[in-house]
């Protein structure tokens, strides 16, 4: 319920149309008025009693509202204090004297400057247990809004810490509080005590709990950039101490295993893990233990032949004069590896012509194409010789006449006496002397 004091004397006010900066009763705050209408009513007003009626716009981007444009209810301030500024406008200290509603408007925007006839609007002020707890409750929340960051003067602190009227700390809350002009207008119409703070403990809760989030955030965020700092930091000490030990040559090692990557043609796989082996060698110190297994690492997969390979230079006849003069006798095992060589030159042949064929003609079928595929896959799986005997019956050397035959490489891995398959299968990275299996030693030396 609104109560009107004064029906019968309603005094004429100037009025002041504020889009943000209203004031509440036993409040004061610097306001700055630009516009003409607003100078006018200061001057007017400080050639009387030096008070004006403060209305809120309904819309805050009006530039020239009319008297429809603001709401009825606002607040008879007394101008304390003015200071013209360097551009026109006037800056001036106001104090909230009593919540008013304005009943008619005297003069209009025609005359130059807004003027109303007012009557006041006394509160409903009704305290109990539940309005002391939620001021308790407020007052607990702004100090815990100041300890996240949020910015309070020290004359509103002062006055919400010492005041003993519960209306008059409902309305030193509403100055601090970061709300809309709609809600800080919902407020000053409030007239009864109890709702206004039960508002109050809704909007002081919200924006407790957005400082909050923004300090987590703000914490995170420093955290992550002094850690940046840090690491940016040390390591650029860390190059400064290696440069003065005498490290500068690796940059140029690490260049030159870039390089020799790129010549290797790896597949696109091994490419990959071969960059990531050498970043991680980058970012480590040269007195760190793994960087020697890195490096050896680094050694082994750019010397293998990755993208070399020898071609069949199969002649039968050739094969059987390297043959005769390697070995004397041994007539069937000689046939046999005749046999194994004619049939890996047919092969390649009907490959060829295969191949040939299916460039002039368009197979229209993709799945006739997979299946050839994997038939072809298939017919390229090599055949192995095995041969058997006791020491010193020729098996070696008939294996050397093959490769010379073939104009192919020969490598020969002995595997008697190897107890552990790591011998063979190769050590991992991590041990001391670590070392690959006899395979890929043998491809190396083949390489």
């Amino acid at each position: 319920m609104i109560l009107l004091a004064g029906a019968i004397e309603q005094p004429v006010y100037p009025i002041i149309a504020v889009r943000d900066g209203i004031v509440f009763p036993n409040t004061e705050n610097v306001l700055v008025f630009g516009r003409s209408k607003s100078i006018t009513a200061v001057d007017i007003a400080m050639k009387k009693d030096k008070r004006v009626v403060l209305l809120m716009q309904k819309n805050t981007t009006s530039e020239d509202p009319r008297p429809e444009d603001l709401h009825q209810i606002g607040v008879i301030a007394e101008i304390q204090k003015i200071v013209p500024g360097e551009k026109g406008e006037v800056n001036a200290l106001v104090k909230g004297i009593k919540k008013i509603r304005v009943v008619q408007f005297t003069k209009t925007e025609k005359d130059g400057y807004l003027e109303a006839r007012i009557v006041e609007v006394i509160d409903d002020v009704h305290e109990d247990e539940e309005t002391q707890a939620m001021i308790k409750h407020i007052s607990g929340q702004i100090k815990r809004a100041i300890n996240f960051g949020k910015s309070v003067d020290l004359v509103f602190l002062m006055n919400i810490l010492n005041l003993n009227s519960a209306n008059d700390f409902s309305y030193q809350i509403a100055m601090v509080l970061d709300i809309k002009e709609t809600e800080r207008q919902i407020l000053l119409e409030e007239v009864v005590l109890k709702p206004r703070l039960i508002r109050e403990v809704e909007y002081i809760n919200r924006e407790v709990k957005i400082l909050e989030i923004e300090q987590n955030i703000s914490s995170k965020t420093q955290k992550k950039f002094e850690k940046g700092m840090k690491e940016n930091f040390l390591r650029e000490k860390m190059k400064t101490i290696e440069e003065e030990l005498g490290s500068k040559s690796d940059k140029k090692d690490l260049d030159e295993y870039q390089e020799k990557i790129m010549k290797a043609k790896m597949p696109k796989e091994v490419q990959e893990k071969t960059l990531k082996e050498l970043k991680r060698l980058q970012q480590m110190s040269q007195f760190n233990p793994e960087a020697s297994y890195v490096r050896t690492y680094l050694d082994w997969l750019v010397e293998l032949p990755w993208s070399i390979s020898s071609e069949n230079n199969i002649d039968l006849k050739e094969a059987q004069k390297v043959l005769d003069a390697d070995h004397f006798g041994l007539k069937k095992i000689k046939e046999r590896i005749l046999e194994y060589l004619a049939v890996i030159e047919l092969k390649r042949k009907n490959e060829t012509r295969i191949s040939d064929v299916e460039s002039v003609r368009n197979v229209k079928d993709e799945k006739q194409k997979e299946e050839k595929k994997i038939i072809k896959k298939k017919e390229q799986q090599p055949t192995i010789l095995c041969f058997v005997g006791p020491p010193g019956v020729g098996k070696t050397s008939l294996g050397k006449s093959i490769a010379r035959a073939l104009g192919r490489k020969f490598v020969k891995m002995s595997l008697g006496g190897i107890r552990d398959e790591a011998e063979i299968r190769g050590h991992r990275r991590t041990y001391v002397g670590a070392l690959p299996g006899r395979i890929i030693q043998g491809i190396k030396q083949a390489g």
